[in-house]
């Protein structure tokens, strides 16, 4: 668990910074625009989301994997072949994608979006399926490769870019064409960076040259259906949702729910690098190794430390948050947000834990299995909820539907591997989490101060309280301590945080 806390003690730098300029960006954009013009640019990424889904077909997933065996074992050349093959597949079929989303922008508006003025907006849109396939896919490389600080140093550089691009159109009055314009050159742009970066690690292999060889390609292909399917199908779900989403909620609720689901990015940004980290780090033992079990059970306990009372306190100071930064602008967006929040209490049971296990220990088909009932589940509830019950509807079926699945990966992790997650160690997470929360939604409902301070003073009290539970409960062990510290290091800036951590530990 120490290297993957390291690995992600470097994916949280980046991931922090790369949140916190696109969170300023998309905040002052989503003023600017207003409901309706914000939700048009959510509306119209619909297709442009199914496109991406769609062109991957299991490689990224499949060239991580690859690259982690690979590199582990010293194999310079197979993961070199790999990574040039990754890339072709991938480039040839966005650019098949892009352009296929880009003919046909006027009849998607026309007849799926059902909104006609949206044609040239999405003409736009098009090639940023081409931008995310190269971020992704280099990306991929980084990871399964171990350079986890050029998958950081990537991701800010397209925070940075995306930010005073966007900005600067918008403000210049090109509104959501220029937002969706801008957003688009700068994914290929840091695209074309992290390919630059990618070919900088590759050129020093062994017998080096830029060489299709359809071998490896096939066996790219082949082994990336499993991932594949079951993103396709798990992801699936979501653009299906998204597409009744377009059909049955009006662009302004759109826009509301747009704006929600920017705040809750701040509820996953701390564990996403854990989560990342995890596939490959599984990837590496075997099933009957004992560090397995400790691995995986670590994993839940460190991702719950931080995405439940994470949520929670979003949950808690959601309406003075928003009022603060829109006031009255998007007024359903705080209701939203507080509902689709609730999802994130699944990771103290397994949620984050259990993909990133079982694809690491070469199980996508479980995985698949479980996206397969998912897709069964959550289709049928979303038929019927999401066109009664428009954007409520479609976050409940969001929220609701991977109990069925994550129940099913439990069951098969119990009955092949012999273990669980510690389920002592996650009531004791939520019992602290949920003390903190009632505490925090008392003060912000029944104190009347002014919102910046009914949103400090409550965010102050919400840590204060959740650490005290934490101490009470014992959820923090001495080894948990050792590897905060390792997580750390020996540098300036985190050696304060390192004295806290040891003040904590002596109360």
């Amino acid at each position: 668990m120490r290297e993957a806390a390291q690995g992600s003690f470097l994916l949280l730098v980046g991931q922090i910074v790369s949140t916190v300029v696109l969170a300023v960006a998309v905040i002052i954009v989503a003023g600017l625009l207003g409901s309706e013009k914000y939700g048009q640019y959510t509306v119209v990424m619909v297709p442009v989301n199914i496109a991406t889904l769609l062109m991957d077909f299991g490689t990224n997933s499949s060239l991580t994997r690859s690259l982690a065996i690979y590199h582990s074992s010293g194999q310079k050349v197979e993961a070199r072949k790999s990574v040039i093959n990754g890339l072709f597949i991938n480039i040839i079929s966005a650019l098949i994608f892009s352009i296929g989303v880009y003919h046909f922008s006027d009849l998607i508006s026309d007849n799926f979006l059902n909104r006609p003025e949206l044609g040239s907006l999405l003409k736009i849109a098009s090639f940023c399926v081409l931008g995310n396939a190269l971020i992704n896919t280099t990306n991929s490389v980084f990871l399964g490769l171990g350079r986890i600080e050029l998958r950081s140093l990537n991701s800010m550089f397209f925070a940075v870019t995306k930010a005073v691009a966007t900005l600067l159109l918008v403000y210049l009055g090109y509104g959501v064409s220029g937002y969706v314009g801008g957003r688009m050159a700068m994914l290929l742009l840091s695209g074309l960076v992290g390919m630059i970066l990618v070919y900088f690690i590759v050129k020093n292999s062994e017998n080096f040259s830029i060489k299709i060889e359809f071998s490896e390609v096939s066996y790219l292909l082949k082994t990336g259906v499993p991932f594949y399917l079951s993103s396709l199908v798990s992801n699936g779900l979501n653009q299906i949702y998204n597409s009744l989403m377009v059909i049955y909620a009006s662009t302004v609720e759109i826009g509301n729910y747009g704006v929600a689901l920017n705040f809750a990015v701040l509820a996953s940004f701390l564990t996403g690098p854990i989560g990342t980290m995890l596939f490959p780090l599984f990837s590496r033992y075997i099933p009957k190794d004992p560090t397995l079990k400790m691995l995986y059970q670590d994993s839940v306990k460190y991702v719950s430390l931080i995405t439940l009372p994470g949520a929670l306190a979003l949950i808690a100071l959601a309406d003075p948050m928003v009022t603060i930064i829109y006031d009255n602008g998007y007024p359903f967006a705080s209701y939203f947000l507080k509902i689709y929040l609730l999802g994130y209490l699944l990771a103290g049971l397994g949620s984050i834990s259990n993909g990133n296990f079982l694809n690491g220990q070469g199980r996508a088909d479980i995985n698949l299995r479980c996206s397969i009932i998912n897709l069964v589940v959550g289709g049928i509830l979303g038929l019927y909820i999401i066109p009664r019950y428009s954007i409520v509807g479609l976050i409940i079926a969001l929220i609701s539907t991977p109990i069925t699945g994550l129940t099913y990966s439990h069951w098969f992790i119990k009955k092949t591997y012999n273990f669980s997650f510690n389920l002592d160690s996650s009531l004791r997470i939520y019992i602290s989490s949920f003390s903190a929360f009632l505490v925090c939604h008392i003060f912000v409902t029944l104190i009347d101060l002014n919102r910046w301070l009914i949103f400090i003073l409550g965010g102050i009290l919400f840590v204060v309280i959740y650490l005290i539970g934490l101490k009470i409960t014992k959820v923090i062990q001495k080894r948990d301590y050792e590897i905060f510290i390792t997580i750390l290091g020996e540098n300036p800036i985190t050696n304060p945080i390192k004295k806290i951590i040891k003040i904590y530990e002596d109360l």
